[in-house]
């Protein structure tokens, strides 16, 4: 269990690079370099790489939560005095400058299994090798149910947040949401062994170049 002292302050937080600010796309051979990593260490099963990016600046005191279903996730800022410690567990997790891996958003009532020291070892010595450590992070693998679909996440309207829902890939390929930008893969080892890299999550660039905002906070778009 964590305590409020283990929350990463506000200033640490808002330096993390914004969706707007953050390189958009990971070499391929980057990609299935950090994928070989993941599926070594058996963390593939409940772990995914993602883009390193934060949707909000956060106040002091404050702790980004993500709550709801898996399937259908809101993130947003709370107040740490408000929040059940015994019901967080980490959600994302980036290397820290001095901390080693350190958790920079958290989730309620969802498990989050211990990773093994030496994955975390060479993640972080390959993260650095390639200059990687701002870009990349750890996030849970999203629960999807379905074939050719992938997780949408949409920034809320004044900055309340994000919300994550499950949707088509043709929403995304082409259709009106067609400037997504891919921010989490899962990793497999194929039948012939061969590590696979599968997009599993995306964020929205409307024609300005910045984060897509809902003014809902219940439809993000046709499932």
């Amino acid at each position: 269990m964590f305590s409020r002292e283990d929350f990463l302050p506000a200033a640490e937080y808002n330096n993390i690079p914004t969706f707007e600010e953050q390189v958009h796309q990971i070499s391929a051979h980057d990609l299935h370099t950090i994928g070989g990593l993941f599926v070594r260490h058996g963390v593939h099963d409940y772990l995914c790489a993602a883009l390193l990016h934060r949707h909000i600046k956060m106040g002091d005191g404050e702790v980004i939560v993500h709550d709801g279903d898996e399937d259908d996730d809101i993130s947003s800022a709370r107040h740490s005095c408000t929040l059940d410690m015994s019901r967080l567990a980490p959600h994302s997790l980036f290397l820290h400058s001095s901390h080693g891996f350190r958790p920079f958003e958290f989730a309620i009532d969802r498990d989050y299994p211990e990773l093994p020291t030496q994955f975390l070892h060479e993640l972080q010595a390959l993260l650095e090798a390639r200059q990687l450590e701002r870009v990349v992070c750890m996030a849970p693998l999203p629960v999807i149910s379905q074939a050719e679909h992938i997780i949408l996440e949409t920034q809320l309207a004044n900055e309340g947040g994000s919300r994550s829902q499950e949707q088509a890939l043709t929403v995304i390929n082409g259709g009106q949401r067609s400037t997504a930008v891919i921010t989490n893969w899962a990793f497999d080892r194929g039948a012939s062994g061969a590590i696979t890299v599968r997009e599993v999550k995306a964020c929205v660039k409307n024609s300005f170049g910045v984060h897509e905002v809902t003014d809902s906070q219940i439809d993000i778009g046709a499932q």
